[in-house]
């Protein structure tokens, strides 16, 4: 299972307002995306050398990877052993790996 950052279009149901997010996505073994974070990436380190390299790993993803709709997006089952995966399960790559084991960033084009 791999996983990586997007860009992610939202759209109100009632006022129709767009608005965009980083999420981080997640991929089953297919490479089809299973689920994703709940809420926006929020962006923060342990110093300042940290907080450079993860932004320089979203804008890396950001920039070769479409945006996805989040109305749009076809979801994949999830991965076995997940119980009760559905998207929008996991806050963050962390809350996931705690919940799973190792999850491996993405170096492949989704």
């Amino acid at each position: 299972m791999t996983w990586n950052f997007r860009l992610v279009k939202h759209t109100e149901p009632k006022s129709g307002s767009v608005w965009y997010g980083v999420h981080e996505v997640f991929y089953n073994g297919a490479g089809k995306p299973w689920t994703m974070t709940q809420d926006p990436i929020q962006v923060e380190g342990e110093s300042t050398k940290e907080l450079f390299e993860y932004l320089s790993l979203i804008k890396r993803d950001l920039r070769r990877l479409p945006v996805l709709d989040i109305h749009k997006i076809k979801w994949a089952r999830p991965p076995k052993g997940i119980r009760g995966g559905r998207t929008k399960k996991f806050k963050n790559v962390k809350d996931l790996t705690n919940n799973l084991g190792k999850v491996e960033r993405s170096g492949k084009r989704k």
